[in-house]
C-alpha cells in the first residue's frame, strides 16, 4: 500500500480507532524508510517526543497528534 493511500485511511474518521492506527503505522514505515531509521526507532522517537505509543493509541486526538508529528519530520 502506498503512503498516500495509508494517509487517507489514517485521516478517515469513519474508520474505527484500531484501523486508523494500523494506517498510521503503515505511514510510519514509509517515513522511517525515508529517514533511514528502523520502524521501532521511529516509534520510540514518537513516544519520547509526543507521549503517544503508536502500538496502543488511547484516542483519536493522540493518534493524529503523533501522526502529524512524524509526518512533519
Amino acid at each position: 500500500m502506498s503512503h498516500s493511500s495509508s494517509r487517507k485511511g489514517a485521516r478517515n474518521e469513519a474508520y474505527p480507532l484500531a484501523q486508523r492506527a494500523s494506517h498510521v503505522r503503515s505511514c510510519l514505515n514509509h517515513v522511517a524508510n525515508r529517514l533511514g531509521m528502523k520502524r521501532a526507532e521511529l516509534i520510540e522517537k514518537v513516544l519520547a517526543d509526543t507521549g503517544v505509543d503508536l502500538n496502543y493509541p488511547e484516542n483519536e486526538s493522540d493518534l493524529m497528534r503523533a501522526f502529524d508529528y512524524f509526518e512533519s519530520l
